[in-house]
């Protein structure tokens, strides 16, 4: 399905440190905009009627299954660099 590197692991463990937060909400992976456009988007969010939710080490993640297709077979990654940092979908 949707496969994630040590780094991406543990800045969701960071967001999720939160039992409410866990309870609550899902770690949102889909597209921005216009679907093949390459903008993927990533955030915490609640989840929907049309997501196939996934369970990850006790996390959520929330992809709508209209993008399931664009997102399957891809790595979420966390880059921390000087000038911005953030998830990464490769």
């Amino acid at each position: 399905m949707i496969k994630f590197t040590a780094s991406a692991l543990e800045r969701i463990r960071v967001a999720f440190a939160n039992p409410l937060v866990r309870e609550q909400y899902g770690l949102r992976v889909g597209l921005a905009g216009a679907s093949c456009s390459g903008n993927y988007l990533f955030g915490l969010d609640k989840p929907m009627e049309d997501d196939e939710e996934i369970q990850l080490e006790g996390f959520r993640v929330l992809v709508k299954k209209a993008h399931l297709l664009y997102v399957i077979g891809k790595t979420v990654d966390y880059l921390e660099k000087e000038e911005e940092s953030g998830f990464y979908l490769c």
